[in-house]
């Protein structure tokens, strides 16, 4: 698992997250307002 934080240019934010790796997938979640507003996204691994 990584943590950290990313900016958005598009709106000016910037967001706290993880990602996490697991075989074919990959699990990212962020966060503003600190923690009051979060999202997660699961991708799959296309061949």
């Amino acid at each position: 698992m990584w943590k950290g934080a990313a900016f958005n240019p598009e709106d000016g934010k910037t967001y706290t997250g993880e990602l996490r790796v697991s075989g074919d997938r990959l699990k990212t979640s962020g966060c503003v307002l600190g923690g009051l507003i979060c999202k997660t996204i699961n991708w799959t691994r296309v061949e």
